[in-house]
């Protein structure tokens, strides 16, 4: 009888010690999974870094389909002609804070352009190189300003100026062929 007692002893000392040890094994797995540098933000920034690439090869992939039915001599406005219908990308214009610009405006010698693809800001140079500037995350818009991007409208509009100036905006969309797709 004494030696039953002990071995239910020895079991539950060992059940005990077993559930210890799976709890710290459960917080470090969890630790590694969701912690600070855990798989899951190692996943994220992968991904991220993933679409930033492949952006930017397909910007490059366009220039240099234009730079080869321009034997050679294409120039940004030929970049810019070529792009301008193609909802996937929108041209800021000539400066860095640039948030939109008239295509018809622009002159034939400008030295370079900046556009968003993917919500990626990217600059092109005189000699064609493309070049990120927004590299620290993803551009984030409202659902207007991404309308207002497929109808080739500026997204320079502040909260103030789309509380205020919202009839203006909404004929602006209508008159945009793309806008009545919003409709």
């Amino acid at each position: 009888m004494i030696k039953a007692k002990e071995s239910k002893a020895i079991t539950l000392i060992a059940l005990i010690i077993t559930i210890i040890i799976l709890i710290i094994l459960s917080g470090v797995v969890i630790n590694l999974s969701i912690g600070n540098n855990g798989i899951i933000k190692q996943a994220k920034k992968s991904v991220y870094e993933i679409e930033k690439s492949e952006a930017l090869e397909e910007l490059k992939i366009i220039i240099i389909d234009i730079q080869i039915e321009q034997n050679g001599n294409a120039k940004i406005i030929d970049v810019v002609r070529k792009l301008k219908n193609d909802k996937d990308y929108y041209i800021l214009g000539e400066e860095e804070t640039s948030t939109g610009c008239n295509i018809e405006e622009l002159n034939e010698n400008i030295s370079q352009i900046y556009l968003l693809h993917n919500l990626y800001k990217f600059k092109i140079d005189n000699k064609l190189r493309v070049t990120l500037i927004k590299d620290e995350g993803v551009i984030e818009l409202s659902e207007l300003q991404k309308i207002l991007i497929e109808c080739k409208l500026s997204i320079s509009y502040t909260n103030e100026d789309l509380k205020n100036n919202k009839d203006d905006i909404l004929i602006a969309i209508l008159k945009n062929e793309k806008g009545l797709e919003y409709i």
